[in-house]
């Protein structure tokens, strides 16, 4: 569930976690911001909960009973869906105490979900968590989104819902939380921010096929060449030709596995889920083309902003794991995109995943969804 001003919706989340209503005269302050402007603001959250004072009590975390309670630092907690379960323990950087219980059965579910994305103590061990996507954003989160990430004790007890939600996928608990985990970093991470250069525009300008010059950077981004020299100094993952022109920001000129056709240019990506997340992200249709690492039998696949489509082989899987956010700051490639590829068939995985016991193995549909999930937190965080 993304918010589309993290920057109102982060601190609200954060002092609810607190345990106490939050004041419009403390979120003026914090964000400096008149009386109208905060209300105009507020306007177009219409899912926050107020209490009868005025106060905000809930967005996403909620003082308010829902059948998802978190315990966290001792408070009594509740979140409007399931998957905001496994998302806020990262991105409150607490550990917490869930408690929830299956939509079919009505049969109690148990874990711990800690900061680093791991779920402990999940009574029953197979509880699944649904997703749906909504195709278009809304303000109105709650109701297109919320309604439809629920609990299931089993993938069996899920099959009615996935009956008449044909569009659903099905996420083991352990298998949200480090999606979880990812969002947060994308939603809660403010380096981005700080930094100022948008690598978001970095990556539209690579997507032209060209090399992109800081110069050409500034331009693009109403700013003086000498700040945005500075601001790009603090993103040691960039890739640059010999004439310091930026060549790679996820996306890259230069050859890797993940070929990307896409925009009348072969570009390439840095791992497989930049494969998928930069044709959603750019709204664009891409083919992707690359080598299972175990086989090496070819994988080909379409990604669309909508959907991922002409999979060969039809049983291609993606791996997933997440390192620690200081590692993954000082060397992206070398830590989340080593563990990220494609592989022609989950046995093939199995074999690679032998040596890497904390990556998970996602299916190409599931693994597409994960990709929308990701670009939607991020492009709601600025990023």
């Amino acid at each position: 569930m993304h918010c589309g001003q993290e920057d109102l919706c982060r601190p609200i989340i954060q002092h609810v976690a607190r345990g106490k209503p939050v004041t419009k005269a403390d979120l003026q302050v914090s964000l400096h911001l008149s009386p109208n402007e905060l209300e105009q603001r507020l306007a177009h959250l219409p899912d926050t909960e107020f209490d009868h004072s005025g106060n905000i009590v809930g967005w996403g975390v909620t003082l308010l009973p829902t059948s998802h309670q978190l315990q966290l630092d001792g408070k009594a907690l509740y979140t409007w869906c399931a998957f905001d379960t496994v998302l806020f323990p990262p991105s409150l950087r607490a550990e917490a105490q869930v408690q929830s219980s299956c939509a079919q059965t009505g049969h109690r579910i148990t874990f711990v979900a800690t900061p680093e994305g791991v779920v402990k103590d999940l009574t029953p061990s197979g509880s699944v968590i649904s997703l749906i996507l909504p195709a278009e954003r809304s303000e109105c989160v709650r109701d297109i989104f919320c309604s439809h990430s629920l609990f299931f004790q089993s993938e069996q007890a899920a099959s009615t819902f996935l009956s008449t939600h044909p569009e659903a996928i099905l996420l083991s608990v352990e298998e949200a939380a480090l999606v979880g985990r990812w969002v947060a970093r994308s939603r809660f991470t403010e380096t981005q921010e700080a930094e100022g250069v948008s690598v978001d525009q970095v990556v539209r300008l690579l997507a032209e096929g060209q090399p992109v010059s800081p110069l050409h950077l500034a331009e693009a981004l109403h700013r003086a060449p000498d700040e945005v020299m500075t601001e790009l100094r603090a993103h040691p993952e960039l890739e640059y030709d010999a004439h310091g022109n930026i060549i790679g920001s996820g996306l890259t000129l230069v050859p890797t596995v993940y070929q990307v056709q896409m925009n009348g240019h072969r570009l390439f990506a840095w791992c497989a889920l930049g494969a998928l997340t930069n044709p959603i992200q750019l709204q664009l249709e891409a083919r992707v083309l690359s080598l299972c690492p175990t086989t090496g039998r070819a994988i080909r696949l379409t990604v669309t902003p909508q959907q991922l489509v002409d999979l060969d082989p039809p049983d291609a899987v993606m791996s997933l794991a997440l390192p620690s956010a200081s590692a993954c700051c000082h060397d992206l490639r070398g830590t989340f995109c080593h563990e990220s590829q494609f592989f022609s068939s989950r046995d093939a995985a199995v074999t690679w995943q032998a040596t890497h016991p904390d990556a998970l193995i996602l299916g190409l549909k599931v693994a597409y969804q994960v990709a929308q999930l990701v670009v939607a937190y991020q492009a709601a965080n600025g990023a």
